[in-house]
C-alpha cells in the first residue's frame, strides 16, 4: 500500500509505522465521513472523489464551507487538539480514503513517537492553510473595499451631475422661462 499520509518531514520510522496502520476505505456518494461532535479518533485523506464541510448554521440549515478532493485531509484539526469535530464531511462522489486511526498508532512506543510526528506535520499543514485562508479573506476584502470605493465615487458623481442640472434648470428657469420677467436681450445683460 503506498504512504498516503506522507509528509516530508516525518522520518523514515515514522513513515513505515503510519504505512503498517493505515487502511484503505470507500465511502458511498452523500454519506458522512465525519459528523459534527464525534470524537477525534480517526484521520482520513481523500485518495479520489469530492466532499463537502458542512457546518449547521444554528438553525438555520447546512452550510458548505469548503469542497474537498483528492489529497485533502479530513480530520487533522481534531486529531491535533483531541478536541470533537467541529464540522461534518459529506461526500458528495464517492470517495477512496485512506485511514489513520490515533489509538491504532499509540498503542506502541514506535507509534507514538509516529504520532507525535504527524502531529508536528499536521501543525505546519494546518498553518500553511490558514496562510492560503488569510490571503483569500485579505484579498476578498481588498476587493470590496475598490468596489465600496467605486460606489462611492459613483454616487459622488451622481450627486455633482444632479447639482449641475438642477443649477442649470434654475438659470433656465430664470433666465429664459423669464421668473423674474427679465430678457436677455435688455440693457441688463449687453455687457454680453
Amino acid at each position: 500500500m503506498a504512504m498516503a499520509f506522507a509528509f516530508t518531514d516525518l522520518s523514515a520510522q515514522s513513515q513505515a509505522t503510519i504505512a503498517r496502520v493505515q487502511k484503505s476505505a470507500t465511502v458511498a456518494d452523500g454519506a458522512w465521513v465525519v459528523r459534527e461532535g464525534d470524537p477525534p479518533d480517526e484521520l482520513f485523506r481523500i485518495n479520489s472523489g469530492q466532499a463537502a464541510v458542512v457546518r449547521n448554521g444554528d438553525g438555520t440549515g447546512e452550510h458548505v464551507s469548503a469542497e474537498l478532493g483528492p489529497g485533502d485531509l479530513v480530520g487533522e484539526m481534531a486529531v491535533l487538539d483531541g478536541a470533537p469535530r467541529s464540522a461534518s464531511v459529506r461526500a458528495t462522489t464517492e470517495l477512496e480514503v485512506t485511514t489513520l486511526s490515533a489509538e491504532d498508532l499509540s498503542s506502541t512506543p514506535e507509534g507514538r513517537e509516529a504520532l507525535t510526528d504527524l502531529k508536528m506535520a499536521l501543525t505546519s499543514a494546518v498553518v500553511g492553510r490558514m496562510r492560503q485562508n488569510n490571503d483569500r479573506q485579505v484579498a476578498l476584502l481588498q476587493r470590496e473595499v475598490q468596489s465600496l470605493k467605486e460606489r462611492r465615487e459613483f454616487g459622488l458623481f451622481y450627486i455633482y451631475t444632479i447639482s449641475l442640472m438642477a443649477a442649470g434648470m434654475l438659470v433656465d428657469a430664470f433666465v429664459t422661462r423669464k421668473i423674474f420677467d427679465i430678457s436677455a436681450a435688455s440693457a441688463l445683460f449687453q455687457w454680453q
